[in-house]
């Protein structure tokens, strides 16, 4: 039975739709290079006669080429040992004393014995067939696995189809929508061949190169060049020929890697870097996909010298990162794909590189050093600080090193190893020692130079407690501290135009933790893939700390990445005071206005004030999530009582109109109350949602504040905020009551 008039809001949901898309691709064909269209009808076409070629060879035949051809094929140096010749040239370009000197293994296992045993114990486990992915998920690959299997925790026997990499639909395929092709891309990065390769260098035991070897024979075996999921993204490629590079230098000298299996495996590196310039999106959206391209084609022709269009490579490479990083990373430091996650990715990629054009007297511009330390600043800066950095936009999770011995949202590493390459000593706060993975990226002499830098022996800083305020205007985020809160206000736009593929619809979202650890967080990612409805939430307005209008977003999904418009959002100038510092933005909602100020009172408490201004009746929901683990003790009312581990608060959600306050907690029906700290994995956690439907003007206040102090609107303030009806809400004698810690 259809109801009356829902084939008319069905016309006009299409047509919304339609209008949006439309919206889209005039801004995209408005950044269209003049020579995309060339540029794609040539891929067409060279993909059709790979896929005709694929038809006719064998994986078999065409091993059997390359083996007719041997290394001299793709070398620039024909005669003596290939293979030899090959290594050489490899271990000479390396920074000194690295990983394939024992020395450095000798330090390493002194200076991080903890660090050391997890690495060879997460060895043993890959020899055992177990692979930790997405920093939380152990799964069972054995040493001569199907590399295709989807390797999803609930999707058993699937598998990914093995066509041309062309003609395989990988995002919600309609034929299988339960599959998300990122547990399998996860696996064929090959990260864990760093373990075992760092696990042979500590211990010497030659188990641990000969799984390695076993799992890339059974790849090489099984996977045709060109055929399958495994190529059907050029960053996965270029990840994994990161992988296969690094394993190549960790297990160079181990019996189990002899002479017939490194000449095939070279082949395939060749391959690999071969694969990667030919597809290069230069045509899509720049992004974190074009750099990190760049970045691993540039480290491979960098470190392999003898294949014949190296150079051309490495200048190509090179004149992409130059060009794309002052564009991703913006002049104050914040990520313009607005994801903290992708700013840790692209940073692996850098680091390294940076460090390894140094060391080959190679020039990377000036710009993107700059950009790459005002990031790690931009990341230091927000609370609870590097240690555990919030969570904003999209993240995968993914790494582009693979060593996993920190937490993912950690950035303490990064934060070290950027301090002694860009010689700025503030990226060390709250940097207790020189890290591992520090190490492994820097080696003695960085951890030598961090030390100096810090000037202490073991390297030791911390970040002086204390009152701050930190504007990033280009990105659109404000951040105040004092030596008990800290509040992180966004005000940024959705993403990278045309399509903003990161970003999530948070305008005007904020962020508090207190003491030291978080209360009020960012409900993460979920996933991308596989059912829909968890992409759909962990997007949307209503699964942030913001006000959705009539249960909408602030802008359009399109599809799983793209979005129909930006944001109209705008930041206006902080003011301070003796013993307050506010906090203003807005966003427009159509004929609708969310103005957001933020009152932050000095060790005190954090006061938000909220006004929708427009006309009509509308339902308003206004909602904020509590960090994993904290609890809500108790509720009379609008008043809440919160228990987080940086201690107990006191909340309070108050509006003219007596609306609704629920919690809640792995709700579906209304959805809400969820957290996803690594990609995949989403859990229950507790939501505090305000639900009202009133006539505008409307105004909201949310108050988190210690217990017992007061917290009261100060003087000085001006009174202005943002409308009459929150100045009635804060002179109403139930607030006045609880803001004086009654």
């Amino acid at each position: 039975m259809i109801r009356p008039g829902a084939g008319v809001r069905l016309s006009l949901s299409s047509a919304a739709m339609n209008i949006d898309k439309a919206r889209y691709l005039f801004r995209r064909v408005q950044g269209l290079k003049p020579s995309e269209p060339y540029y794609r009808a040539a891929s067409k076409v060279r993909h059709w006669l790979e896929n005709r070629r694929l038809d006719a060879n064998t994986p078999q035949r065409v091993e059997a080429q390359w083996e007719a051809h041997g290394l001299n094929r793709i070398l620039r140096r024909g005669g003596g040992d290939p293979v030899a010749a090959v290594e050489r040239a490899l271990t000479e370009r390396l920074p000194g004393g690295w990983w394939h000197a024992n020395s450095f293994w000798e330090t390493f296992e002194k200076l991080y014995p903890v660090a050391a045993k997890d690495l060879t114990d997460r060895g043993e486990a890959v020899v055992a067939g177990c692979v930790k992915v997405f920093h939380w998920k152990e799964l069972n690959v054995p040493h001569t696995a199907s590399w295709s299997e989807t390797f999803e925790p609930s999707g058993e026997g699937l598998r990914w189809p093995g066509g041309h990499h062309s003609t395989i639909e990988f995002l919600h395929d309609p034929a299988a929508p339960e599959r998300d092709v990122k547990w399998c891309w996860e696996v064929n990065r090959f990260q864990h061949l760093l373990v075992l390769g760092a696990a042979w260098r500590i211990t010497g035991d030659e188990r641990f190169p000969h799984t390695a070897r076993v799992h890339l024979e059974s790849w090489m075996d099984r996977v045709p060049y060109k055929a399958g999921v495994q190529w059907a993204s050029n960053l996965e490629v270029g990840l994994r020929l990161l992988s296969w590079i690094r394993c190549h230098i960790l297990c160079m000298g181990s019996g189990a890697w002899d002479k017939d299996f490194t000449c095939r495996f070279i082949q395939w590196v060749y391959l690999h870097a071969d694969h990667l310039e030919r597809e290069l999106t230069v045509h899509h959206t720049e992004g974190n996909h074009l750099l990190g391209e760049a970045a691993a084609l540039f480290q491979a022709a960098a470190l392999y010298p003898l294949f014949s269009e190296s150079d051309r490579r490495r200048g190509r490479a090179l004149k992409i990162l130059n060009r794309l990083v002052p564009r991703l990373i913006l002049s104050d430091g914040v990520y313009a794909e607005q994801s903290t996650g992708y700013f840790r990715f692209v940073c692996e990629f850098l680091l390294p590189l940076i460090h390894l054009a140094r060391g080959q007297g190679i020039n990377v511009s000036e710009s993107v050093s700059d950009r790459v330390a005002a990031g790690l600043e931009f990341i230091g800066s927000l609370p609870p600080g590097p240690r555990d950095v919030p969570h904003i936009g999209d993240s995968d999770t993914g790494l582009a090193i693979g060593w996993q011995i920190s937490d993912y949202w950690d950035f303490r590493p990064l934060s070290a190893a950027g301090a002694v390459l860009f010689d700025r000593p503030s990226l060390c706060r709250d940097v207790d020692d020189f890290p591992a993975e520090s190490f492994l990226m820097l080696g003695p002499e960085g951890r030598k130079s961090f030390c100096a830098m810090a000037g202490k022996t073991n390297g030791s800083v911390r970040r002086t407690k204390g009152r701050g305020l930190s504007v990033f205007p280009v990105g659109g985020y404000v951040v105040t501290r004092d030596d008990r809160f800290g509040i992180v206000f966004d005000c940024g736009s959705l993403g990278i135009a045309p399509g903003f593929g990161h970003g999530h619809a948070d305008g005007l979202s904020f962020l508090i933790s207190y003491d030291g650890a978080p209360v009020v967080v960012d409900p993460g990612t979920g996933l991308y893939n596989g059912p829909p409805q968890w992409r759909t939430y962990f997007r949307s307005t209503t699964a942030h700390n913001t006000i959705a209008v009539d249960r909408g977003d602030q802008s359009s999904m399109l599809d799983t990445f793209r979005w129909s418009r930006p944001l109209k959002i705008s930041r206006e100038p902080e003011l301070e005071g003796k013993d307050w510092v506010l906090l203003r933005g807005s966003v427009r909602w159509g004929g609708l206005l969310h103005r957001r100020h933020i009152l932050h009172l000095i060790n005190s408490g954090v006061m938000v004030l909220d006004s929708v201004e427009g006309s009509g009746t509308h339902r308003l929901d206004l909602s904020f999530n509590l960090a994993p683990g904290c609890r809500v003790t108790g509720q009379s009312g609008p008043t809440l009582s919160v228990r987080c581990a940086g201690g107990d608060l006191d909340a309070i959600v108050l509006d003219a109109a007596g609306s609704d306050v629920a919690i809640l907690e792995g709700s579906t029906r209304p959805m809400g109350g969820w957290h996803s700290r690594y990609y995949g994995l989403i859990e229950p956690s507790v939501m505090v949602r305000m639900t009202v439907t009133t006539d505008l003007p409307a105004s909201f206040i949310t108050v988190f504040k210690v217990p017992g102090l007061s917290a009261g609107l100060p003087a000085e303030v001006p009174r202005d905020l943002p409308a009459q009806g929150c100045l009635d809400l804060i002179d109403s004698h139930r607030l006045a009551a609880f803001l004086a810690g009654h």
